[in-house]
């Protein structure tokens, strides 16, 4: 854990920070984060996915492998098993035919404890602490709020500037569980906080991932 991390007091920030460390990957080709769920799943933000079609706003990526790298600095490859435009998000899986990645991808997995997805409804106007996970790994604290009960994104602001390469990141709240991953910030240069909404996962997701990761997230 970095000296900048140490510094900031312990009370005011989820128990679990760390391991929500361990189960945040990096994407490397475009940039970007990606956080472990239950069912050996990996979450995402679509825009930093590479190599996509978007044609339609939704794109499955029948042989769309990515490249990540590990909080310990591993290299693995996962392929893209969802990715819709309009939500921004991609869940990426175990790559297909390709024995040596997927074995690679599943220790990995095996190895790592996931992060559990919240479930909870938000009442409209709603706000509640949140914390997000920048680019250089600093945790930053923020309140988020549910706008619009008929939407599948959270508002969020954030106490400092979100970087870039967050994107794809996790956003949780005091407990630890995954609102959300970074989507999109809007503050400026010069700002002390940053805005920007988040793809609420319980919500965002298509059916039949949520069913997987709840099933799996049960076990744990």
């Amino acid at each position: 854990m970095s000296t900048e991390k140490s510094k900031q007091p312990k009370d005011d920030f989820p128990s679990v920070l760390h391991e929500i460390d361990l189960a945040t990957v990096k994407l490397v080709k475009k940039g970007g984060q990606g956080v472990l769920v239950s069912g050996n799943l990996i979450i995402t933000a679509a825009h930093c996915i590479d190599g996509l079609n978007w044609e339609g706003g939704l794109a499955l990526g029948d042989f769309c492998l990515q490249q990540l790298e590990t909080f310990a600095g591993k290299k693995v490859i996962a392929d893209v098993w969802y990715a819709d435009a309009i939500s921004d998000t991609a869940v990426l899986g175990s790559p297909d035919d390709q024995d040596r990645e997927a074995e690679a991808f599943e220790r990995y997995c095996g190895e790592t404890k996931p992060v559990a997805l919240c479930r909870r409804a938000f009442k409209f106007s709603q706000r509640f602490p949140v914390y997000i996970r920048n680019y250089n790994g600093k945790c930053v604290s923020g309140t988020g709020c549910q706008w619009n009960t008929e939407g599948c994104r959270l508002s969020v602001t954030a106490e400092e500037q979100i970087e870039g390469g967050a994107s794809g990141g996790p956003v949780v709240n005091k407990a630890g569980l995954l609102l959300g991953i970074n989507s999109f910030y809007g503050g400026g240069p010069g700002r002390a906080e940053d805005w920007g909404s988040i793809p609420q996962l319980h919500r965002s997701l298509p059916v039949w991932l949520r069913e997987r990761i709840y099933r799996e997230q049960g076990r744990c």
